[in-house]
């Protein structure tokens, strides 16, 4: 069960997840997008070697910091948008999980054992990976729905 040469941890796995949250909350209320985000996030946690909570509440955060973005800036609903969200959203949660996870250090509840360049590096290919994921998933949702397209109002 490995992805290129790394096995897929519930980091990765919350990534992934995230991405889909981010499109849900894209294309429908907040709530359906929240509820299961607090579920699954608990449920990786037993997984995760991080601290309890440390994912759910970074997941959690940083969807209602997507939230915002999109309902006051991103507020159409277009493939731009929905990647610029995706863009904004990966790098709040990847600072949230990194500050939090400063902070559990700090105070010896962890050890971290990335330094801030291989951390950077990661999120980069996390922001590409999630852009790619949800231009993919917008793309299919785009055929498959009306709820997508784009309407001119004709006289």
């Amino acid at each position: 069960m490995a992805f290129g040469d790394r096995p897929i941890t519930p980091e990765g796995m919350v990534q992934f997840l995230f991405t889909i949250f981010i499109f849900i909350l894209f294309v429908s209320r907040p709530a359906y997008a929240f509820w299961p985000a607090l579920f699954i996030g608990l449920f990786l946690e037993l997984f995760s070697a991080t601290p309890f909570g440390l994912l759910t509440i970074s997941l959690l955060l940083s969807l209602a910091g997507a939230h915002l973005l999109f309902a006051y800036f991103f507020t159409n609903r277009s493939w731009p948008a929905l990647l610029a969200l995706g863009i904004c959203g990966t790098l709040l949660f990847r600072l949230i999980f990194y500050f939090l996870n400063l902070v559990m250090m700090i105070k010896g509840d962890t050890n971290f054992s990335q330094t801030f360049s291989e951390y950077f590096i990661e999120t980069i290919k996390n922001v590409i990976y999630n852009v790619i994921t949800l231009f993919l998933i917008f793309s299919i949702a785009n055929r498959l729905s009306k709820r997508l397209k784009t309407v001119f109002l004709i006289r």
